[in-house]
């Protein structure tokens, strides 16, 4: 995946010039910081991986005795 985004980057600077992809990376950035879907997603997430790890070390509790 690094590589693709290697290659990408590579083409941008061969197709367009600096400014052009400046803008489309300062777009992208204002875009999913603005997006209010994207936010509360990453909020949704970040409660549901808090919920993962407190039942993961809650289970992990339960049969260390049976270890």
């Amino acid at each position: 995946m690094v590589e693709d985004h290697y290659d990408y980057y590579q083409f941008m600077f061969r197709k367009f010039t600096l400014k052009s992809f400046e803008d489309l990376i300062t777009f992208a950035d204002k875009t999913l910081k603005q997006n209010r879907e994207v936010i509360q997603g990453a909020i949704n997430y970040l409660r549901l991986d808090h919920r993962v790890q407190k039942n993961k070390d809650a289970e992990k509790a339960a049969f260390e005795p049976l270890l």
